[in-house]
């Protein structure tokens, strides 16, 4: 035992997932970056611990020992490989494991820590997160179960506003119950089955595609993203979008449109309203007549 946590409030007062307290009287826990350099509080990074009641070694495993037990100005550490944050009231708040770290659209995403994100929602009561390869590409998958009458188009709000977009799933999913392994442990090959509805993206706040040259590119990213409906309002890359498909999108655009755009731009430009009005702005008035006639009739610009 390394860390203790007392909770003497009653159980309906108690978090859906409490931390996992501060470190024992013998011992000393550090969150610390790559470099082994300490953490602020609130930041994410991995969990380490040294003291008296930490091991001298792996019994008959010297690899796993020189992995885990790590030496540094004269302190041996122990290195858990759980990621984890200090919070304000100098209590340990565990966010997964670091080596379920996956890329996606190039950026590193811990899937626990979106599932603790969730979890920590008014009214869910347990989530899970998994990654599985849709349309060709690796995209997060959210399982919750709710107390409450949730719907995942609240659900994936309500958690942009805890956590950057790129960590947000596409696809999220209420169950009745989290499957878990003889072990206790979350069964991820059950959750990988369970049939998913489909791409989490406001269904119920689309706006509808106004203009030839929203609904043109309407048609593009139906195209790339293999979707059925689409809004002016939504993100590209919350949708599934990830660097290649951007890169297409880019090309198609200029064939289209004859109008250049960066993969930069495309980031803080991700609506199909946002690209129109790159369009529109990129183009001079005559131009964008004649591009519109071509649109129309079905043509190929050649320039």
């Amino acid at each position: 035992v390394v860390t203790i946590n007392v909770m003497d409030d009653s159980a309906e007062n108690w978090e859906n997932i409490p931390s996992i307290g501060s470190p024992v009287s013998n011992t000393t826990a550090y969150i610390l970056n790559a470099q082994m350099n300490e953490i602020p509080v609130g930041g994410v990074g991995e969990l380490y611990f040294s003291g008296a009641g930490i091991a001298q070694k792996y019994i008959s495993n010297e690899q796993l020992t020189s992995e885990r037990f790590i030496l540094k100005d004269g302190t041996k550490y122990y290195k858990t490989g759980d990621l984890a944050r200090w919070r304000a009231d100098g209590n340990i708040e565990f966010l997964g494991r670091s080596d379920n770290q996956i890329k996606i659209r190039g950026y590193r995403i811990e899937p626990g820590e979106v599932a603790h994100a969730i979890s920590s929602l008014d009214g869910i009561s347990n989530a899970a997160v998994i990654v599985k390869e849709i349309s060709d590409a690796n995209q997060l998958v959210a399982f919750y179960t709710s107390t409450e009458d949730l719907e995942p188009e609240a659900v994936s709000q309500a958690l942009g506003l805890k956590i950057p977009e790129y960590m947000i799933p596409a696809f999220m999913e209420r169950v009745s119950n989290i499957p878990l392994t003889a072990n206790g442990k979350i069964d991820r090959n059950k959750l990988a089955k369970i049939p998913l509805s489909q791409n989490t993206h406001d269904k119920n706040t689309l706006i509808e595609l106004e203009g030839d040259i929203e609904i043109k590119l309407g048609e593009i990213w139906k195209e790339l993203l293999k979707i059925e409906e689409i809004g002016s309002n939504q993100n590209f890359f919350q949708l599934g979008g990830y660097s290649l498909l951007a890169i297409q999108l880019i090309s198609r655009v200029k064939d289209e449109f004859n109008v250049e755009i960066m993969l930069a731009e495309l980031f803080v430009k991700p609506t199909i309203k946002e690209l129109t009005n790159f369009i529109l702005e990129a183009k001079p008035e005559d131009d964008m007549a004649t591009i519109i006639q071509f649109i129309n009739n079905g043509d190929e610009l050649i320039f």
